[in-house]
């Protein structure tokens, strides 16, 4: 029979295994990068980096609630989650700044909000998805703005605007009033 004190020591040293594991990511990872400055999947290897900062964080975090020890049951402050968590804040914006067609943009403006909740950057977050609630991409808009067709203007990118109504739409209802609705990360299709 195994008691509490061996399966804490067995998650302790797991834990130490997959920070191991993540570290030597990290370091294979950023290798990578080096040697694809100029590669046209360059962005998704920014992504993963940025990705296993924040999976490193995790690790460290959980690792150092383990170790604490006792009866403690408040929250712990952990400088070493917390610089993680700022290094993947900073990959993300950096993403965003110089990938601004990423095809991941979406899920990585999501992850950096995440993150910056996570720092209790609240206005920064809240900054950042309305940022991308002002983008103007099928993913971070759902409601097809009638008053512009394609017909009458020169440009084919539709335009998109923010339901009216505080209900939410289904998606059927959007694509009726919609000439043309774009593929979706999530499963839907024109």
């Amino acid at each position: 029979m195994v008691t509490k004190a061996q399966e804490k020591t067995e998650y302790v040293e797991k834990l130490k295994r997959d920070i191991f594991k993540v570290d030597r990511s990290l370091i294979e990872t950023e290798r990578l990068i080096a040697k694809s400055r100029n590669a046209p999947y360059l962005p998704d290897l920014q992504f993963r980096l940025a990705e296993l900062y924040v999976e490193k964080s995790r690790y460290v975090y959980f690792l150092q609630v383990e170790q604490r020890g006792g009866d403690n049951k408040g929250a712990i402050v952990s400088p070493e989650t917390k610089l993680l968590k700022q290094k993947a804040v900073q990959l993300y914006n950096r993403l965003l700044r110089e990938f601004p067609d990423f095809h991941d943009s979406d899920k990585v403006t999501f992850y950096l909000a995440h993150e910056m909740r996570e720092l209790g950057q609240f206005d920064e977050m809240l900054k950042t998805l309305r940022r991308a609630d002002r983008a103007s991409t099928p993913r971070a808009r759902c409601a097809w703005n009638p008053s512009r067709s394609s017909a009458t203007t020169t440009s084919t990118r539709p335009t998109w605007r923010r339901p009216r109504s505080t209900t939410r739409r289904s998606s059927s209802s959007a694509r009726a009033r919609c000439t043309t609705w774009p593929a979706t990360s999530w499963g839907g299709s024109g």
